[in-house]
């Protein structure tokens, strides 16, 4: 027959331990589910920050072509546009290299 001495004060720590270690678990899943959370929320930001940085930039090369294409010089084009003369000539410079046809997105795609 065993005979196990109940002792209270071994109990009592032993149920504290327990619920420590409960209390840390939960506290790491709620922690990695806040920080996933503001962590896709960052990167949603960012994501949208960048798209319309890059659909302006986009926009900005396709309309610099199309007067490259009309025989607009790069400073007529800055004035015409409202941009630093120094982007629109990165702009014609790279064009350049894809003369005669001008293909917009390889273009974009060396601006960068």
């Amino acid at each position: 027959m065993l005979i196990a001495e109940y002792d209270y004060e071994t109990d009592i720590e032993v149920q504290r331990e327990e619920a420590y270690e409960e209390g840390e678990r939960a506290g790491r899943i709620e922690g990695e589910r806040a920080g996933r959370i503001e962590g896709e929320r960052a990167g949603r930001i960012e994501g949208e920050r960048t798209g319309r940085s890059e659909g302006e930039l986009f926009k900005l090369v396709k309309m610099t072509v199309k007067k490259l294409k009309k025989g607009n010089t790069a400073e007529e084009t800055a004035k015409m546009l409202e941009e630093p003369i120094e982007m629109i000539q990165m702009i014609y410079d790279v064009a350049d290299e894809y003369a005669p046809e001008y293909d917009v997105e390889n273009i974009f795609k060396k601006c960068r």
